[in-house]
């Protein structure tokens, strides 16, 4: 039965193209965008080794299989930026963004590339544990190598991962533990359960509830807090975002917004190859700031 809202099919349509960045593209078409996105990445990802003749790769942080990260060494002590990606919780891998690494070669960063594993194998639940082990093995690394704090920076399915972080205890009350990057994140995977993406996540309305940064507490005003959404993404991920914003700047006393212009959901991760790039540059001059 129809209603003035639509029928539950039409409803369906709506939110899957809501919660489908590549459909919000103004440069190429929803297939080509991904296509090309992945073209670039992994092209840029395999110029990054020799910008850090120093590195480990394929180094495990738990015992999942895809449970591995890529470290880029700058100089002893500096600080530590670590990179999760996107992919809706289901696809992509570190490998193909070591590009990210590259605008942060001169910057005195070290650089890590985490990966996870991805749905159908395993939960969200079980990605959150994972991610949980990650901080506390960059934390554990900091102390190690003499490192002047650890900052967490996520993209699309990675940023939530990144911002559940901001809710673990054991992570976010070490002082080692400065700050969060959060790329056109998802904070509220309720409506994700009328959507293709739930056929690998498994979701119910409790399970989603339970999942989502807007339903925990937070637990330090200290950790720095950058959102980001771009210009051209999806109307839904921008929303999100704000929303989060809303939420969280009464609970945080150091939380900023900010939307990268020119740039959609996919080339706004592209260009932090380049130094220059704005994003690059004002992450750079955040965890400069806090570090000093």
């Amino acid at each position: 039965m129809s209603s003035s809202n639509g029928t539950d099919d039409e409803r369906n349509s709506e939110l899957e193209r809501l919660y489908s960045p590549s459909q919000w593209s103004h440069r190429y078409s929803a297939e080509e965008v991904i296509a090309k996105h992945i073209q670039i990445i992994t092209q840029e990802s395999e110029k990054v080794l020799k910008l850090f003749p120093k590195h480990e790769l394929e180094v495990s942080y738990g015992h999942g299989d895809r449970q591995k990260c890529d470290i880029f060494y700058p100089t002893t002590g500096a600080p530590i930026l670590a990179f999760i990606h996107g992919g809706m919780w289901q696809m992509m891998d570190r490998t193909q963004y070591r590009s990210v690494a590259a605008g942060f070669a001169d910057a005195g960063f070290q650089v890590v590339v985490a990966g996870y594993d991805l749905a159908p194998t395993v939960t969200l639940a079980q990605m959150e544990s994972q991610i949980q082990q990650l901080g506390s093995f960059l934390l554990s690394k900091a102390a190690e190598s003499g490192s002047r704090g650890v900052w967490v920076c996520g993209h699309s399915a990675g940023a939530h991962l990144a911002s559940l972080l901001l809710h673990y205890k054991p992570v976010v009350d070490n002082l080692l533990f400065q700050g969060v990057i959060l790329i056109c994140g998802l904070y509220n995977l309720d409506p994700l359960l009328d959507t293709s993406y739930n056929d690998a996540l498994r979701l119910d309305r409790e399970k989603a509830q339970d999942i989502s940064p807007v339903n925990r507490g937070f637990c330090d005003k200290r950790v720095k807090i950058l959102i980001i959404t771009a210009e051209f993404d999806s109307p839904a991920f921008k929303q999100q975002s704000m929303a989060y914003f809303e939420l969280m700047v009464k609970k945080s006393e150091n939380i900023t917004l900010l939307e990268i212009k020119n740039v959609d959901h996919f080339d706004i991760i592209e260009q932090m190859s380049n130094p220059k790039f704005e994003l690059v540059s004002r992450i750079i001059e955040m965890v400069s700031n806090k570090v000093s």
